[in-house]
């Protein structure tokens, strides 16, 4: 028996076994976080270009940046703040449905595709219960650690119709709760009357945010 067949084998009982393959493995690294196990920027930004394309509900966006988290990452180490990173991301995931999408854009930031939303409300009483389980204590290495999200929010397709217009508009929220003191959820439509959106001109809206 050579090499190949050796190797046919090996990936034969991978794959019988239910055990990801050298080429599976290599996939999802490509397409998802190696510290959260999240999808990527790259994958995320695909999921968000088939929503815009197939979904026929509108839907949300939700742009989340950690409130203190440098000085934990500083003063205690990456490790403490990876882990930290890594149940943040694990909470944010438990805070929405299945179908939808959480990933981890880099640094601090995660992001969410929320699907299927009737109305922005919706969107508001999920970032309200990310903000709610987000904020609850850590326990890291013997010490209890507290963060807090600043989450913007961007509608489809009021606010951009395009996935890097979508991004913008929700990180531009997400600044606006930043300025409101932090640990607050905003709306892209928060934003001064008149604010353009970011790759459609004008903004029209067909719903007032809650």
């Amino acid at each position: 028996m050579d090499m190949q067949d050796i190797l046919a084998r090996q990936k034969a009982a991978h794959l019988r076994d239910g055990a990801p393959t050298a080429e599976q493995r290599i996939q999802r690294m490509a397409t998802h976080d190696s510290l959260t196990g999240l999808p990527n920027r790259a994958h995320f930004t695909e999921k968000l270009e088939l929503a815009i394309a197939s979904e026929k509900h509108p839907f949300a966006v939700l742009f989340i940046d950690l409130d203190g988290f440098k000085p934990v990452n500083d003063s205690l180490g990456h490790e403490a703040g990876d882990a930290l990173l890594r149940e943040i991301g694990s909470r944010i995931r438990g805070a929405v449905r299945a179908d939808d999408v959480v990933g981890r854009l880099g640094g601090d930031e995660f992001i969410v595709l929320l699907r299927d939303i009737a109305q922005p409300r919706e969107a508001a009483r999920v970032a309200a219960k990310i903000r709610l389980l987000v904020g609850q204590p850590l326990h890291i290495h013997g010490r209890a650690l507290g963060v807090t999200p600043s989450i913007g929010i961007a509608i489809h397709p009021d606010d951009a119709n395009t996935a890097a217009g979508l991004l913008r508009a929700a990180d531009l929220a997400m600044y606006e709760a930043k300025r409101g003191g932090k640990d607050r959820h905003a709306f892209f439509s928060d934003l001064q009357p008149g604010a353009f959106a970011p790759d459609s001109g004008p903004v029209k809206r067909s719903w007032a945010p809650v």
